[in-house]
This record gives C-alpha cells, structure tokens and sequence, in this order.
C-alpha cells in the first residue's frame, strides 16, 4: 500500500506540473496505476497470509507429535 501511494504522489505531481495534455488521460492513468499497485498489495498480502498459515499449521503439528 505504501508504493501505491508513493506511485499516486509521483503521478499527482506529474498532474501539477502539466505534463499530459488531457486531463482524462491523466485521470486514467492515476486510476489505473492506482488499482493496479492496490491490487498487487492485496496479491501480496494473501501470498503473505498463507506463508503464515502454512507455518502455523506445522508448528501445530510438531507440537501435537511431541
């Protein structure tokens, strides 16, 4: 979620300086990089959650084993 921010600030700034000419392209832009960077968080984030829970579960079981 950080780098998506950090990638919406660039983009904001971009914006200011008045580099595209369009400002729907400039929105569509902000937007999909936008959704693009939050949805590979989430991505991240499940990859993150079943690494634990894999761990978790295999602790479990050494600890009913012994």
């Amino acid at each position: 979620m950080a780098i998506s921010g950090v990638a919406d600030l660039v983009l904001a700034g971009i914006i200011i300086a008045g580099w595209p000419g369009s400002a729907a392209w400039a929105l569509g832009l902000l937007i999909g990089i936008s959704l693009f960077m939050s949805g590979l968080a989430l991505v991240m984030t499940a990859i993150a959650c079943r690494t634990v829970n894999e761990i978790s579960a295999a602790a479990a079981s050494v600890r009913r084993a012994t």
